[in-house]
């Protein structure tokens, strides 16, 4: 990510991995580096071990999102999108980011599989080398939905229309009003997701 920050010219992303000296010749001066990790306004510190490579850093950032999320890991309809560098100055309360705020879906795809295969940076140091520049900096996951929940949740709200419908109308045989039921719930099962749709282009 382009920004102010990290280094005297740009922020570097943890989604841009790339090989350089610095992350070859890993002699950093710390021996455990205090990484502020965010999801909203809530953190958790990793404590970085100086040994770790990129695989160990991604297996604590993935363990360390699963607690910040806790039950919303099994029942929420979002997920990580991408990382991003941050501001961790609470003065702000929430993370201030840095750099700018759209990435491609390429590497929004490509963060998320190397969360979910952390082996595939094994004995680099790309990631490490990033995010462990300056203390007052860290990183936040910011979520998107979910698409294949968000689909199996409108398939479940569709069902229980037409169940709702089809039993109104069996019991009472006034199918006329049994329709009308059914059209007023998918229209409002629509219109939740229409809103959750433009949620998706806004900050709150």
């Amino acid at each position: 990510m382009g920004g102010q920050g990290v280094v005297p010219v740009h922020v570097q992303s943890p989604t841009d991995v790339e090989t350089d000296e610095e992350a070859l010749l890993w002699e950093p001066p710390w021996e455990v580096f205090p990484l502020k990790v965010f999801r909203t306004k809530d953190f958790k510190v990793v404590e970085v071990k100086r040994e770790w490579d990129d695989e160990d850093l991604l297996i604590a950032l993935k363990k360390t999102y699963d607690g910040l999320r806790g039950f919303r890991k099994f029942l929420g309809l979002k997920d990580v999108g991408h990382l991003t560098i941050v501001r961790a100055d609470h003065s702000f309360i929430y993370p201030q980011r840095l750099g700018t705020p759209w990435l491609s879906p390429h590497k929004n795809m490509r963060m998320c599989y190397l969360l979910d295969n952390p082996s595939h940076l094994r004995s680099q140091r790309q990631i490490m080398t990033a995010l462990t520049k300056r203390v007052d900096l860290g990183v936040e996951f910011v979520e998107r939905w979910k698409t294949r929940r968000l689909l199996c949740t409108a398939g479940v709200c569709c069902s229980l229309a037409y169940i709702l419908m089809f039993a109104w109308g069996i019991h009472t045989g006034d199918w006329a009003t049994a329709s009308q039921m059914g059209q007023f719930q998918l229209s409002i099962f629509a219109l939740l997701f229409v809103a959750v749709g433009w949620s998706t282009y806004q900050d709150f």
